[in-house]
């Protein structure tokens, strides 16, 4: 009766740590913002990309001309999927990618972009080819690695995956999106003490989201210690709402964010 009770909870965190993974995919994918991908070594093509970066509609209409003139050439392809993306058209955004791939076969760039992307719409294998072309070990890209890690875990490669987010946060040490990563791999691997030291240390980081509080809490109900869970869910919910409130009273708001800040981390 207790290894079948064993197995069913080491199925159900494996569940937990793939689930979870996949909610801090497109952090990892996308870095800190929107990244519009104006950057060109054309004249013409620079003055367009400054008013480009105000106006994402010029960006995408511009790349957009460019890319349907040459749809062979790396700089509009990625720069258009760049575009596309960022306006929330991921299936024309992989499409572009897809192509220039085809046309441009190991260019480590275009892997790394149509890699992250084919994550994100749960081309798994795929994702994991590409972004292993993608990393350059002469010069890593934090983005990619965590990416890799993210690939391997949704493959149900927790050992692996632990081993490539490691990568990932010697890159980005103080990154809360590798940290989450790097504590869900563990707990997909049942090494819940770790993944609960990890969170704890990612959801301290002022930069953290909310998803990170969230498996706190989901590590900890795993463990058994429902009343520590929900006092975590608890202190998230609170901030979320003095947050809102924030945004119509910004002074008194961060007065109350402050306070229950200081309550949450005694």
């Amino acid at each position: 009766m207790n290894v079948v009770q064993f197995s069913l909870r080491s199925s159900a965190i494996r569940i937990v740590a793939v689930t979870s993974l996949a909610l801090s995919l497109g952090a990892c994918a996308g870095g800190s913002g929107p990244d519009l991908g104006l950057g060109t070594s054309s004249s013409d093509a620079t003055n367009m990309a400054d008013a480009g970066s105000k106006n994402m509609d010029k960006a995408l209409n511009y790349w957009g001309r460019k890319y349907a003139k040459t749809p062979n050439d790396k700089a509009a392809a990625l720069n258009y999927a760049k575009n596309l993306k960022a306006s929330g058209d991921n299936k024309q955004a992989y499409r572009v990618l897809q192509q220039a791939s085809a046309a441009h076969g190991n260019d480590r760039e275009i892997a790394s972009e149509y890699g992250r992307l084919a994550l994100e719409a749960g081309q798994v294998q795929l994702a994991s080819k590409l972004l292993a072309l993608a990393d350059d070990r002469t010069s890593p890209d934090w983005r990619i690695v965590s990416g890799r890690g993210a690939a391997l875990a949704k493959l149900g490669k927790y050992g692996e995956a632990v081993t490539m987010f490691e990568r990932a946060h010697r890159l980005a040490p103080s990154n809360p999106t590798v940290l989450n990563n790097l504590a869900m791999a563990h707990a997909g691997n049942k090494n819940l003490n770790h993944a609960e030291t990890l969170l704890r240390q990612a959801h301290q980081n002022p930069m953290a989201r909310a998803k990170v509080s969230r498996n706190l809490a989901l590590v900890l109900r795993l463990q058994g210690r429902k009343a520590e869970a929900d006092a975590v869910t608890a202190g998230t919910a609170a901030l979320q709402s003095v947050a809102m409130r924030q945004s119509v009273n910004p002074s008194r708001g961060s007065t109350q964010a402050g306070r229950i800040a200081q309550a949450t981390q005694r």
